[in-house]
């Protein structure tokens, strides 16, 4: 009976380490035409990095980290690594010392600039964790070769040079439309402008016509201020008749 027992419990055992080994050890990945697909389950934890399935040395890429809590669980921390040959393209903490929820997520975008040597090769990746839920604490890392860096191809460059000329080309077109309307409207400009100094030359006119007016005016008060004054003045002065 005893040594019946001690079998169940040597298998309950089996299965927990089996368990946790399954869940310290999957790093699935998924290509697609465009983007690899990074998926890991660690303990307490879920992730995704996605992130371009081809790139060219000099150009910036994208990508894409998400984590999960699966259940309640502390996270000490979670580091994200990624490498190009001997160059260190990205070292950084995600996660540190945060205690996380069922179904809580914590995001980021992390832009990246390849290398321009070498002119080939692939991303080093790796991604570790170490999270904790009474009694246990585990630490949990994975890696592999991700985002495949190539030189262009001559056909590729071609499509790109294609690609420049017809911009090119649109923005030559637009150029010239922009510098008809600009002729046409810098002639609408001078006519304007021509109008603009003809009215300022009638304004100065009537200007001119005004203080004439004024003066005279002036001078026709003055006069008749002057005639009335005299007539009033002889007309007292008239020699009265008895």
């Amino acid at each position: 009976m005893l040594k019946g027992g001690n079998n169940m419990l040597l298998g309950k055992n089996i299965l927990i380490l089996l368990a946790i080994a399954l869940m310290l050890s999957p790093f699935a990945a998924t290509a697609t035409a465009e983007e690899t697909r990074i998926e890991f389950w660690y303990f307490g934890i879920h992730g995704c990095l996605e992130l371009p399935e081809e790139a060219h040395p000099g150009e910036m890429i994208t990508c894409y980290l998400r984590i999960t809590a699966d259940d309640v669980i502390h996270v000490n921390y979670v580091e994200l690594i990624i490498r190009f040959g001997d160059i260190m393209l990205y070292g950084e903490t995600i996660i540190s010392d945060r205690d996380m929820s069922p179904g809580e997520k914590v995001g980021i975008t992390i832009e990246l600039m390849v290398p321009t040597e070498p002119t080939s090769g692939r991303l080093y990746i790796c991604i570790a964790a170490e999270t904790y839920k009474h009694p246990h604490t585990v630490i949990s890392s994975n890696s592999l070769y991700a985002t495949y860096v190539r030189e262009r191809t001559y056909d590729e460059l071609l499509r790109d040079y294609d690609a420049l000329r017809a911009d090119y080309d649109r923005l030559i077109s637009d150029y010239d439309s922009l510098r008809t309307d600009y002729i046409e409207l810098n002639s609408k400009y001078e006519s304007l402008k021509a109008d603009y100094g003809e009215l300022i030359l009638k304004h100065g006119a009537s200007k001119r016509e005004l203080a004439t007016a004024k003066s005279m005016m002036y001078i026709f008060m003055v006069t008749t201020v002057v005639f009335i004054a005299t007539t009033v003045y002889f007309a007292r002065r008239k020699p009265k008749t008895t």
